[in-house]
């Protein structure tokens, strides 16, 4: 349906659309401590500032990369919190986690100073299809058993990256056999993948072996394989992270920016074609919403089925053509250099 011109005229008169928070915030890390004492946190407080920088670049390593820099955590902390898990060392115990977020302007110049590259929201959710035999032959796991593969989820979010699980109702029980995933086919998983508005599937195969367990993975672009891992070891909690890390470091490396790299910060303007329905409008503001390079949107003209925007970037045309190509909503239009002109994907 075209966009509905009351839409439009309140489109036309809104000043900007506030950037939303993603479910996992880059610029926070997370940390065990031992109690909530100022003595414990202000201890706590570089590894908290290194795990942030994990999940910010997408890099493992970026903790120990920034190296003396991570004492400049305290006056880069902006506020923190905490919060009860269960510890996974120890069934039916509890730990307390100190999260700390940091300044993202301090963040983003710390990392333009160490020469350490930025992982750019929106970030795509993979779909994680896996095939566990513990003994009594191969099930899939759907989202109702997610919390069985926590160590999964919990390595993915300290990448920075979330991941999302399979309903496994009827009809996609029947499109997915497991028999035919755990010989290798994931060809249906794949295609299933796109119920979930993604093309990026991490596909598994978890078992016991005779070092204790074994785990295969792989990261799937549509048809296209990125990369494959297996990892054997005494305890399914290893094995279960490397599929994550697998992730990580496979769609991160596709996407980073330099900060230092990247062009000033600005206000700048942006033509977006194809926006033929209110769904469209939804989809590209919701998209543009979740950058962490998009600071502010205002929308300033619309003509057929263009829009005229003006984005506050942070890291200016550069940073704004890595978020679009990394994802799976907009298109780069035009040869180069990219003059703000984009198109949606059907």
């Amino acid at each position: 349906m075209p966009i509905p011109k009351l839409l439009l005229t309140c489109l036309l008169a809104s000043l900007a659309v506030l950037a939303r928070a993603e479910d996992i915030d880059p610029y926070e890390g997370e940390v065990v401590v031992a109690d909530q004492s100022e003595a414990e946190r202000t201890a706590s407080l570089g590894k908290a500032l290194a795990a942030a920088l994990v999940r910010l670049t997408g890099r493992a390593d970026a903790g120990s990369a920034a190296g003396a820099a991570l004492s400049r955590a305290p006056e880069l902390l902006r506020r923190y919190r905490y919060r009860q898990e269960t510890d996974p060392a120890r069934p039916g115990q509890l730990r307390t986690v100190l999260g700390a977020r940091f300044d993202p302007a301090g963040l983003e110049a710390l990392l333009a100073e160490q020469g350490l590259p930025i992982w750019p929201s929106p970030r795509p959710t993979p779909v994680v299809w896996l095939a566990i035999d513990d003994g009594r032959g191969p099930r899939l796991l759907g989202d109702a058993q997610s919390s069985a593969v926590a160590a999964l989820t919990r390595r993915a979010r300290e990448r920075g990256l979330s991941l999302s699980y399979p309903l496994l109702d009827l009809i996609e029980q029947q499109r997915v056999p497991v028999a035919a995933l755990w010989q290798g086919d994931s060809t249906a998983a794949r295609e299933a993948s796109a119920r979930y508005q993604t093309r990026l599937a991490l596909i598994g195969r978890l078992y016991r072996s005779a070092s204790g367990w074994t785990a295969e993975w792989a990261l799937w672009d549509g048809p296209r394989r990125l990369g494959a891992v297996s990892r054997s070891a005494p305890d399914a909690a290893t094995v279960l992270a490397e599929g994550a890390d697998l992730a990580a470091d496979l769609i991160a490396a596709q996407a980073r920016v330099t900060v230092a790299a990247s062009g000033p910060d600005g206000r700048y303007p942006v033509w977006v074609e194809g926006v033929g329905s209110a769904e469209d409008y939804v989809r590209v503001m919701a998209f543009l919403g979740r950058s962490s390079v998009v600071r502010g949107i205002l929308v300033q003209e619309a003509e057929g089925d263009r829009l005229r925007l003006e984005l506050d970037l942070r890291g200016g045309l550069p940073a704004l053509r890595a978020v679009v190509e990394a994802g799976d909503v907009l298109a780069v239009q035009g040869e180069d250099p990219f003059e703000g002109r984009l198109r949606v994907v059907p």
